[in-house]
């Protein structure tokens, strides 16, 4: 019976089209769990991909790159009001795989003292060379028998590397600078209807706040604490924003260190159509150049790293090198307007980072780079716990612990909240109970010990090769309401 109806079935109807088939078949089951599990996986493994292999976030929980990088809170012990600014950044983890750290990038590398702690700095001393730093400036050589030359930072990380010290916005320019012919005009502005000229009171120091925006420089100012100004500081930059009248004829710029002297030079609407530099009044550079009539021009001189530069709305008119001979002095920082009238809008006067051979108690006239390995510094000289203070220390054990008879670690521990290494984790209760105490070694790892010998410290100034993690390329957070200023920019 099954076989016949099955046969009349067969010559009585017509066959189903593949669309129709595909129509008529139930519909599979849905598991909307079952895809929520697979969709979470996946965007986990590729969230664990990207974090371990291609691109991860860090947070910037100290002060040693200032104001490049901030992880600042100035509230007193982390409580009360203050003002609190932690830096995220975003790190790229390809590059270490593909070419070798650059000098001037900022990375992110696993601290040779202790490598349970990431730190980030800048790379300034390379493998195999010697290194000295001088009057804010890094000096290297490869080899005894070579002389020193100066190491220079390209333009865009030097663009990113200034920190303005003094600004028109701040307060009436003569409170700050000599005035002859100049009168001042609301919002900080200068006009001149003949000659006039100008000339800083005060020298420019490393001051800590230098560089900060105008809420934290504040709230920085207020809470104190920090080293002040320690160095007078020989590079800096003068920015103008120029009206000229149709009879100026000339805008000169210099900037004095000891016996040195720079200036630059621009002709105005009915000068000579020239602009030049010159060193201690010899012409290095002279290139045809005229300031605009009636147009706000942006005028920039500086000195950095043994090169001075003008500019003009942002494009180079001339750079030349040379080689300072005025070793010690003051800075001195003038402008002068030559002819007809002149309005002076905005001033600005900035600073370069000032490195120093010296942080906290630790110094060094030269230092010699290891093969295979790099010296970091931080952007905040004054107080940067970096390559020019990182000291190990051995303790020899009088009993070894878990097999071992030897510690090695920094002298001080990492981290945010600093401690002596090894530190004493009881006090002896008597004459006859030793003091019990701490030692955290190079893998993070803490040992109790009653009886040991440390060594005298020893630098452990460089980062080795493979220690590096990722070049740091851009700061994403915070910005306000969640911080006083906007915390987003390419990192330099």
């Amino acid at each position: 019976m099954s076989g016949r109806a099955e046969g009349e079935e067969k010559r009585g109807s017509t066959p189903f089209s593949a669309e129709q088939k595909k129509a008529s078949d139930p519909a599979p089951p849905r598991h909307p769990w079952r895809e929520n599990l697979e969709t979470a996986a996946v965007a986990i493994v590729m969230a664990l991909v990207l974090k371990y292999f291609t691109l991860e976030a860090f947070q910037i929980p100290t002060g040693s790159m200032q104001p490049t990088l901030m992880g600042l809170d100035t509230s007193r012990g982390g409580v009360g009001p203050g003002v609190r600014v932690f830096d995220r950044i975003l790190v790229d983890k390809l590059v270490p795989f593909f070419r070798d750290p650059r000098r001037w990038e900022v990375w992110v590398f696993t601290y040779p003292l202790d490598r349970s702690e990431r730190y980030i700095k800048r790379v300034v001393g390379m493998p195999g060379e010697e290194l000295k730093i001088e009057h804010g400036d890094v000096y290297a050589r490869t080899s005894s028998h070579e002389e020193w030359r100066i190491v220079r930072k390209p333009s865009k990380v030097q663009d990113h590397l200034w920190r303005k010290s003094w600004s028109s916005d701040e307060g009436p320019p003569g409170e700050t600078w000599d005035l002859t012919r100049f009168e001042e005009r609301p919002g900080g502005a200068l006009a001149a209807t003949g000659s006039a000229s100008a000339e800083l009171r005060r020298q420019v120091y490393d001051r800590y706040v230098d560089g900060y925006p105008p809420g934290i420089q504040r709230a920085l100012e207020e809470s104190g604490g920090h080293a002040p100004g320690q160095t007078i500081v020989r590079d800096l930059r003068l920015r103008l924003a120029v009206r000229p009248s149709a009879e100026h004829r000339r805008l000169a710029i210099a900037l004095g260190w000891g016996g040195d002297h720079l200036k630059a030079e621009i002709a105005g609407p009915s000068g000579d159509g020239k602009a030049r530099l010159s060193f201690n009044d010899r012409v290095l550079a002279e290139v045809d150049a005229r300031l605009p009539h009636a147009r706000v021009s942006d005028v920039t001189f500086f000195r950095a790293d043994e090169a001075m530069e003008l500019r003009v709305d942002g494009r180079t008119l001339a750079r030349v090198e040379f080689e300072s001979t005025g070793i010690v002095g003051n800075n001195r920082v003038t402008f002068e307007t030559e002819g007809g009238g002149t309005a002076i809008e905005s001033l600005e006067l900035d600073r370069d980072i000032q490195y120093t051979n010296r942080v906290g108690n630790q110094s060094f006239s030269t230092i010699e780079v290891l093969e295979g390995h790099y010296f970091m510094l931080g952007d905040n000289s004054i107080e940067s716990a970096d390559g020019r203070a990182w000291m190990g220390l051995r303790v020899e054990l009088a009993a070894p612990i878990d097999g071992k008879k030897t510690l090695f670690g920094g002298t001080t521990t990492s981290g945010a909240f600093s401690k002596t290494n090894p530190r004493v984790a009881m006090t002896q209760r008597s004459l006859r109970q030793p003091t019990t105490m701490i030692f955290r070694d190079e893998f993070g790892e803490e040992y109790r010990y009653a009886q040991g010998t440390p060594s005298s410290p020893e630098p452990r100034s460089f980062v080795p090769r493979d220690y590096f993690l990722g070049r740091a390329f851009f700061v994403f957070w915070p910005f306000p309401p969640f911080a006083p200023a906007v915390r987003i920019d390419v990192v330099r």
